[in-house]
């Protein structure tokens, strides 16, 4: 999904000094804490999308993208092949559809047309924005308990 949402965790001084006492295991360290902080959005996210669809509840995916030494980023959301998930996400305008290389698009498992007119569009039925706002301050607490609990500062 393109819609972006940061948390920016800033620890004690003892939290960033121990990081910077660790050198390059820091950056393990910290993707492991934001992967475990993102588990508690996905999980949020896979429940409020599986009200508009199972599929897309079950493809709601949390992977790492970047990791440096200032930030680390992590990707929550349907995975590639879900890629209509945006459209509940969003909504869409009235659309017209018709098939790029088939003479027609399939509706159901019996159900063919040559077009399809979508003249009301698509309400958006957001699951991820929602997700992320309500989860916001258990991720980032969960962020920081594991930063401690990593760190050894408990």
């Amino acid at each position: 999904m393109s819609n972006d949402f940061s948390l920016k965790i800033e620890g004690t001084d003892e939290i960033i000094a121990k990081l910077r006492q660790i050198g390059a295991k820091a950056t393990d360290v910290a993707t492991d804490a934001v992967m475990a902080g993102a588990e508690i959005a996905r999980a949020e996210a896979a429940k409020k999308a599986a009200q508009t669809s199972k599929k897309l509840a079950d493809g709601m995916l949390k992977e790492p993208v970047t990791t440096t030494s200032d930030e680390a980023v992590v990707k929550v959301g349907p995975d590639k092949e879900l890629f209509w998930g945006i459209y509940f996400e969003f909504g869409t305008s009235p659309h017209h559809i018709t098939p790029d290389e088939a003479k027609a698009l399939q509706i159901t498992l019996d159900q063919f047309a040559s077009n399809v007119d979508y003249s009301v569009g698509l309400e958006a039925q957001p699951f991820l924005r929602p997700a992320l706002d309500t989860t916001a301050d258990a991720v980032q607490a969960e962020i920081a308990r594991q930063l401690k609990q990593k760190l050894n500062l408990e």
